[in-house]
């Protein structure tokens, strides 16, 4: 997957995100990347914006897992109840485990704001490593949980660079991460 260097403007949440570079998820890497700034900076646009449709244009298979993931549960746990043979788990591991084995064609897990559900990312990490190439994880943490060793890891720092026209323009850096 690649997602163009400079300017991407997303009109109805009046932001322009200016990337620092081009985005290159490459289908034989394995990587973490990590979106990291201040709340309303844009991250979550730039994933149901830019990230998401392009994954689909390119027909790459993913996981998301939206910011709001409590109220996601009713969902899986109906999607579930319909697609498998299984009893459906009740707890939140169990219904994460059930979801990623369904969904083991994915090539890409994206998870925003996951630090509120911390507890659950390792396993899902666990879970997910034998088909996943790319992890996209929004944190409001300077070192956030990660899928280990055998992934590249990098960040996306979004920041504030002015406002023009009631546009909030936003820098987005590439920065190594340890």
């Amino acid at each position: 997957m690649r997602i163009a260097k400079g300017s991407h403007l997303i009109k109805k949440r009046g932001l322009d995100l200016h990337l620092s570079q081009e985005l290159i998820f490459d289908e034989k890497s394995f990587t973490c990347t990590y979106l990291t700034g201040a709340n309303g900076l844009g991250k979550t646009s730039f994933i149901e914006k830019i990230v998401v449709p392009t994954l689909k244009q390119q027909q790459i298979p993913f996981i998301y897992i939206g910011q709001d993931f409590r109220i996601q549960l009713y969902t899986l746990r109906a999607a579930l109840a319909v697609t498998t043979k299984k009893k459906v788990g009740q707890s939140i591991s169990e219904l994460l485990s059930q979801w990623v084995d369904q969904h083991r064609h994915a090539r890409v897990l994206i998870a925003d704001e996951f630090d509120k559900y911390t507890n659950y990312m390792t396993d899902l990490f666990s879970l997910s490593c034998a088909f996943i190439h790319h992890y996209i994880l929004v944190s409001h943490h300077d070192n956030p949980v990660g899928p280990g060793a055998s992934f590249t890891s990098r960040s996306l720092v979004f920041r504030r660079a002015a406002t023009v026209d009631t546009v909030l323009k936003v820098t987005v850096e590439e920065t190594a991460t340890c």
